[in-house]
């Protein structure tokens, strides 16, 4: 048994059910490192129909992750953030699509914090976007429709947010697109898809953002007069424009 290639192993673990992932980890030595390496950069999306808060609370236990993907595991909610929060404060990424939980506040305690995805978050608001950890560095920002107006102005205090992706918030208003003045030196990419009231006003804004080198703007209603401002651009490398 011991002789089985690491990679052959990981593909086994990847369609075990959690519990029976639990058990093999007990196996033997070579195993229990083998799980607990592949449970630093733990994904349970494809687990998300078995993903529960005790879930959480159990594999918790074993774990050492820094990275956790929790993307389209409705059964978790703020008692399962809590938990995360209270028992990995070295997390480094956290993909909360599509989770259940308000519970926003807590993740100021996850003082490593860099990569975060809150898409699909219905119960995401504004105010609770100012309460996101200053250590960000990727965020991601999808299909939350109760961010409206101030939008960005809310996310001032991340001055050391260096990548963005703002997807198909429907309701995000276009004076919302304006890019606090802490993102001027620090955001290098920028990627913006199906928002329906981004404009060439809005694109404007992009253009105080000093060391913006990769800008990808897909399927949005713009015409041209907005990438002016970008001419004089020398950091601009990477644009991708998709309609």
């Amino acid at each position: 048994m011991a002789e089985i290639p690491h990679d052959m192993l990981y593909c086994i673990f990847h369609y075990l059910p959690l519990h029976d992932l639990m058990i093999a980890q007990r196996v033997c030595r070579g195993w229990g490192l083998d799980i607990l390496s592949w449970l630093r950069d733990l994904n349970l999306s494809p687990f998300y129909h078995q993903v529960t808060n005790d879930t959480i609370k159990g594999i918790l236990k074993f774990s050492n992750t820094q990275s956790l993907s929790l993307a389209r595991c409705q059964g978790v909610n703020d008692i399962g953030v809590a938990s995360i929060v209270a028992s990995l404060p070295q997390l480094t990424s956290l993909d909360l699509f599509g989770c259940q939980t308000t519970e926003f506040s807590s993740l100021q305690k996850l003082k490593h914090l860099q990569t975060l995805h809150v898409g699909n978050c219905i119960k995401i608001s504004e105010n609770q976007l100012a309460e996101l950890p200053d250590s960000l560095q990727d965020l991601r920002i999808t299909w939350c429709h109760n961010i409206q107006n101030d939008g960005l102005a809310k996310l001032s205090h991340l001055t050391q947010l260096q990548r963005i992706n703002i997807s198909q918030c429907d309701f995000l208003r276009a004076q919302g697109f304006k890019f606090p003045q802490s993102f001027v030196d620090t955001l290098t990419e920028v990627v913006i898809e199906r928002q329906p009231f981004f404009s060439d006003s809005a694109l404007s804004n992009l253009s105080i953002l000093k060391n913006l080198s990769k800008l990808s703007l897909y399927w949005l209603s713009i015409r041209g007069p907005g990438f002016q401002n970008f001419n004089d651009s020398e950091k601009l490398v990477d644009l991708r424009l998709r309609r």
